[in-house]
């Protein structure tokens, strides 16, 4: 498991995490931590909005 910003690209430790991983034949799961006020906020006055902007984040982040 790699844990990284959410604005890390390829660095360093992201190369040796994949090394090790590809090295043990093993999956490399990366955990970006982020946090986003507009999200934390939505939450608490209407719940479908956040979903809506959870789900829109997730995908833009996921390419």
């Amino acid at each position: 498991m790699l844990i990284a910003s959410p604005l890390m690209s390829r660095t360093p430790a992201f190369e040796r995490a994949g090394a090790l991983a590809r090295a043990k034949s093993a999956s490399l799961h990366i955990v970006a931590f982020d946090y986003v006020e507009g999200l934390a906020t939505a939450g608490l006055l209407n719940e479908r909005a956040l979903n809506e902007m959870r789900d829109g984040y997730l995908t833009s982040h996921r390419q």
